[in-house]
């Protein structure tokens, strides 16, 4: 790509296309990213190469803000906060099994604007979730510390349920984790990413509250004014008072910042006792928000399983644990085990230096590719701009060194291509299609 395969002979995919990076108003003049091939800083995917920057394989952008109208839930005040948010995951079936958790995994990038003149301090970002394993009538929460998590997971070894609404035996546990959030304050005396230091320079806050409330109008129950809101996100009840020890958590008399944090295999242990409905609201902050200000916030939703496992063991919640612990190494690297069409940025050094030889690129109507200094080529995936599979060889059967594909039925555009070699390393690379 880079300002080289446009030259007028086709149009690019309409997600290109309409890809939002710009609009007309106040502040939504940049808003989706994108690679200026031609440093011209215009998004212009027709004369001058330019592309989605996406992270992941697959990635949703949208903006949102608090601005256009009255607030129904809550019924607080308008902040002017505005969000560009994007969710994005992979999809590569050549994973191993350590790594082929990334294929259940999604991650969320929100990248968060203060457009008033007002600095908002003492504030709080969350997660609020209902995550109705299958069967929410039999659900169980809890909360790891160290790896900034909370989770759900069944009451027993079966998920209960009519229909397709439960998992059956060997139920998942399903994680949400904070991988990252916005400065703490400066010397506050306190771990606000979990990692076992204090103060450490650049500190930002992780996961530094979490709570469980009913699906009722209890005091421990559903918010229904500002306040309730607000306080929950500080693991503060309806009524103000602190989230303590014990039980669900209120009306003791020693304040806790996090509910249920040792595992239901820890006899003496703090951990759920009665299944319910409910929602866990996790929190990162408090931090101070300046006027004009941008904050970043990500966090990502971790589908955990092992069929091997006995329920209710420590092993089965250490896979979960496990599993947190590999998300967020991939995410602090910025390094995922993926080779399918994404991280168009990173990639692009990638698929210069590639083993993965094409030519001619572009092509008119015949592609040959091959493998340089490799065992041979063992399986061929064709995707398109979007990542829909087109095309599978499979090519485990016989020894080839390179392939010819016939492509003159295929619409002029981008596509991608993905290589395996006999040794199961995986390559990929680009090739533009043109016009017959």
């Amino acid at each position: 790509m880079n300002g080289t395969v446009q030259n007028g002979s086709f149009i690019p995919a309409e997600a290109i296309l309409t890809w939002p990076t710009s609009d007309t108003g106040n502040y939504s003049r940049k808003m989706a990213p994108f690679v200026d091939a031609n440093s011209d800083g215009i998004y212009n995917p027709i004369t001058g190469g330019d592309y989605p920057l996406i992270r992941g394989d697959q990635m949703l952008y949208w903006v949102f803000n608090d601005n256009l109208g009255i607030h129904t839930e809550s019924d607080g005040a308008q902040m002017k906060v505005e969000v560009h948010a994007s969710a994005y995951a992979f999809n590569n079936p050549w994973l191993t099994t350590s790594d082929s958790l990334l294929n259940y995994t999604t991650f969320y990038h929100y990248e968060i604007f203060n457009r008033s003149s007002d600095a908002l301090d003492s504030c709080y970002l969350a997660n609020w979730t209902d995550f109705d394993l299958g069967n929410p009538n039999d659900d169980f929460f809890g909360t790891n510390v160290p790896r900034n998590t909370v989770y759900c997971y069944n009451s027993d070894s079966v998920d209960e349920g009519n229909g397709a609404n439960h998992y059956g035996a060997h139920p998942p546990i399903i994680s949400s984790i904070i991988l990252n959030g916005p400065l703490a304050y400066l010397n506050d005396g306190i771990d606000n990413n979990n990692n076992g230091l204090i103060d450490e320079t650049g500190e930002n806050n992780r996961m530094t509250r979490s709570i469980f409330y009913k699906n009722d109008f209890s005091l421990s129950g559903n918010p229904v004014n500002t306040n309730h809101y607000y306080n929950y996100t500080a693991a503060h009840w309806k009524d103000n008072s602190p989230l303590t020890y014990g039980g669900n958590g209120f009306g003791g008399a020693s304040p806790r910042k996090f509910i249920w944090p040792d595992y239901p295999t820890v006899p003496a242990g703090w951990h759920q006792s009665n299944a319910s409905d409910g929602r866990m609201v996790q929190s990162c902050g408090p931090f101070h928000f300046a006027a004009g200000a941008k904050v970043d916030y990500d966090f990502a939703f971790i589908f955990s399983q092992d069929t091997s496992l006995t329920y209710n063991s420590a092993a089965y919640y250490n896979r979960a644990a496990n599993d947190a612990l590999t998300v967020e190494n991939w995410f602090k690297q910025n390094s995922f085990p993926s080779t399918a069409v994404g991280q168009t940025e990173i990639k692009a050094s990638i698929y210069m230096e590639s083993k993965l030889l094409l030519f001619p690129n572009p092509t008119k109507a015949f592609l040959d590719l091959s493998l340089r200094n490799s065992s041979g080529l063992d399986k061929v995936i064709v995707l398109d701009i979007l990542g829909n599979c087109l095309l599978t060889l499979d090519l485990s059967g016989v020894q080839k060194q390179t392939v010819r594909l016939n492509l003159q039925s295929y619409a002029p555009g981008i596509y991608f291509i993905e290589a395996q070699d006999k040794d199961g390393k995986s390559y990929c690379a680009k090739f533009v299609k043109d016009v017959n």
